[in-house]
């Protein structure tokens, strides 16, 4: 998976975690983004490009809407 990947943005309380165990099974560490919050994802997305990316957020039932959110953001972006 992480071949096809070129940036995984990680908006979570848990990103520690999920940081050491995405550098411990084997994915480049300068594929991982930490974000801060909605807002700053969209500071790493190239629009100018095309790109692969995973982004991961906790699962709990507000997260489910804040990646709605975040997925929204990024069409409209495309869509200019």
């Amino acid at each position: 998976m992480t071949d096809e990947v070129d940036k995984i943005i990680i908006l979570s309380k848990h990103y520690p975690e999920l940081v050491l165990a995405m550098i411990m099974s084997g994915i480049d560490k300068d594929k991982i983004i930490v974000a801060k919050d909605e807002e700053d994802i969209l500071n790493y997305v190239d629009f100018s490009v095309e790109e692969t990316i995973f982004i991961t957020y906790d699962i709990f039932k507000e997260n489910i809407a804040q990646a709605n959110r975040i997925a929204n953001k990024i069409k409209e972006k495309v869509r200019g």
